[in-house]
């Protein structure tokens, strides 16, 4: 990166220099907010950079609002800071756009936000757990100069006098339903929560946070940097961060479509954290005019004709506390049903060694696919012995994961 900078750009092209080419021009709120629908999402997480990142899972979906650079996509006092969206670049209110494209377009969808810090206003040395960030103010790696940092307003705390009304702005201004903190480090977290926690239970409504707001939070968030996922079930709720181009966290343009994760692997990734009481954080990275590239449409779509037939196995579900699952298998539960899922073509008799729920007079039935309902013979033995009978016509119905129900009729 360093040559390629030297070599495209020049020694004394900046950082901030790059602000001009974000213009997206190309970014249309309506199609995005769509397209999430389409994935299969069911929460929407705004968060930001200048690269507009885009964030997206199935019981999550992160759009970029800020990130460590401290370049803002949302509307806030230029008392604290004027470096953001709404002053330059595009000189908008992106996530403004984008939660009135949601609220009118995909009402469904909950709104969550990512809310990082910013190193220019950390003038010490610290650590975050997984990386050191140095603070002070930028450099220009070839002359080691101080370089202006764009849109800079003296103050006197960053935490106090930028975090926190960043923080509360997004909260009570952009109808905040979550939010999402990175990477940890210096904070206001207990003075936030409980303004933030007190503010919902008097409203009737249900918000949460991560685990990077300085406190414990709601939910763990395992990420490419902290290992991504479990191999077992944890019983407390986490969150598996991943990134749909597996070497890139923005757009990159060298990498080839091949090599982005297909739907097929967005669904077996899905089944196997839900399994094990984890969600999944999906990150697409559009292009600096806001369009995000066909190939991450195709897939993202791909896994959403999956997720939304499987729905009721995926969502509102709960882990299996026995098992998540072994080879092949997976497992979800609900109060009134048992799903058994099989990530890849399943041979024409499953053996189920594990003790799943299953007694004569039960139902099992196929979920998804084009034998959605269909009845599947079964035989059982007892405890551990459950075999489930498949015919040609229920292995050809579907694809990437096959899913079963068992309805609790037994008397």
């Amino acid at each position: 990166m360093y040559e390629h900078h030297e070599k495209t750009y020049g020694r004394n092209f900046n950082y901030d220099d790059f602000i001009s080419n974000f213009t997206v021009a190309a970014f249309d709120p309506k199609e995005w907010v769509n397209l999430i629908a389409d994935a299969g999402a069911q929460y929407f997480v705004p968060t930001t950079s200048k690269n507009v990142y885009k964030r997206d899972s199935y019981n999550l979906l992160i759009v970029l609002v800020e990130h460590h650079d401290g370049f803002a996509l949302f509307n806030f006092s230029s008392s604290i800071s004027r470096r953001s969206s709404i002053h330059y670049g595009p000189k908008t209110d992106i996530i403004g756009k984008l939660m009135a494209a949601a609220k009118q377009y995909q009402p469904s969808l909950r709104r969550e936000w990512y809310n990082p810090a910013s190193a220019k206003y950390s003038w010490d040395p610290w650590q975050n757990g997984y990386v050191a960030f140095p603070g002070g103010p930028p450099k220009n790696p070839y002359s080691n100069q101080v370089v202006p940092y764009t849109g800079y307003v003296e103050i006197k705390d960053f935490i106090t006098d930028i975090q926190l009304p960043q923080m509360r702005q997004l909260a009570y201004e952009y109808d905040t339903d979550l939010m999402w903190c990175d990477p940890g480090g210096p904070n206001n977290g207990t003075i936030f929560a409980s303004e933030w926690l007190n503010w919902a239970r008097d409203r009737g409504r249900q918000v949460a946070f991560n685990n990077r707001c300085g406190l414990a939070g709601d939910f763990d968030t395992p990420d490419t940097a902290r290992g991504t996922t479990n191999s077992e079930i944890v019983a407390r709720k986490w969150e598996s961060c991943q990134t749909l181009d597996p070497h890139s966290w923005g757009y990159n343009y060298m990498t080839p479509d091949g090599a982005y994760h297909t739907g097929e692997w967005i669904v077996t990734s899905l089944v196997d954290i839900v399994s094990k009481n984890g969600n999944f954080l999906l990150n697409i990275g559009p292009r600096h005019d806001g369009s995000i590239p066909d190939i991450m449409q195709k897939n993202l779509r791909d896994a959403g004709q999956w997720i939304k037939a499987h729905g009721e196995s995926i969502f509102g579900t709960r882990y299996w506390n026995t098992t998540a699952g072994t080879g092949s298998l997976r497992y979800t539960t609900t109060t009134n049903a048992f799903y058994i899922h099989y990530i890849g073509t399943p041979p024409s008799t499953i053996n189920i060694l594990d003790p799943v729920p299953y007694l004569p007079g039960d139902t099992v039935t196929v979920v998804g696919g084009s034998k959605n309902g269909s009845s599947v013979p079964v035989n059982w033995n007892g405890i551990g012995t459950l075999k489930l009978n498949l015919s040609s016509d229920i292995i050809s119905a579907d694809k990437y994961v096959w899913t079963f129900k068992i309805g609790y009729s037994a008397q």
